[in-house]
C-alpha cells in the first residue's frame, strides 16, 4: 500500500467516524418547534376523560399539556397490534372561537401515547414525543 493509498484510507475513515458521531448525537439536540397545534393564549381549557368521567385540568396542567401536544409528531400509521392505555377515554381542548378538539387514544407504548384527532393530522395520528411525561401527567389528573 502506497503512502497516498494510506492517506486516502485515513481520511475516508475518519469521515465516517464523524458522520456516525454526528448521527448519534443528533438526537439529543433540541429540534426547532415546527408543530404548532395550539396557541397557549388560545385555550380556553381542557380535560381528560378517563373512564367515563371527565376531569378538568389546572391552568399550570393545560400548560404542560400544551406544550406536550405541541411537541407531539403526525403520523400516518400505527403499529399493527395496538395497545390501549387503561381507562383513558380521550383529551378534550377547548379553544376561543373554535370547536372542541377530541384526542381518542389508538395505541399506547408503554410511555407514549398515540392518539386520532381529525382537527390537526386528517387521516393520521399524533405521536406523543415526551418521553413518559405525558403519561405522568395524564396519571396525575384523576382521581386514582
Amino acid at each position: 500500500m502506497t503512502a497516498r493509498n494510506s492517506i486516502y484510507a485515513a481520511l475516508i475513515i475518519t469521515v465516517m467516524v464523524v458522520l456516525l458521531l454526528l448521527r448519534g448525537f443528533l438526537p439529543i439536540i433540541p429540534a426547532s418547534q415546527t408543530n404548532a397545534f395550539l396557541q397557549p393564549n388560545n385555550v380556553l381549557g381542557m380535560e381528560i376523560v378517563f373512564n367515563g368521567l371527565p376531569y378538568t385540568l389546572n391552568f399550570q396542567q393545560q400548560q404542560e399539556m400544551t406544550e406536550l401536544i405541541n411537541r407531539s409528531i403526525p403520523i400516518g400509521k400505527l403499529r399493527d397490534i395496538p395497545t390501549l392505555f387503561p381507562g383513558l377515554d380521550k383529551v378534550v381542548v377547548y379553544q376561543f372561537g373554535q370547536q372542541p378538539v377530541d384526542m381518542t387514544p389508538v395505541d399506547f407504548d408503554l410511555r407514549e401515547f398515540f392518539f386520532r384527532t381529525t382537527a390537526w393530522n386528517v387521516g393520521g395520528y399524533l405521536m406523543d414525543n415526551s418521553a413518559g411525561e405525558m403519561l405522568r401527567l395524564v396519571e396525575a389528573a384523576h382521581d386514582p
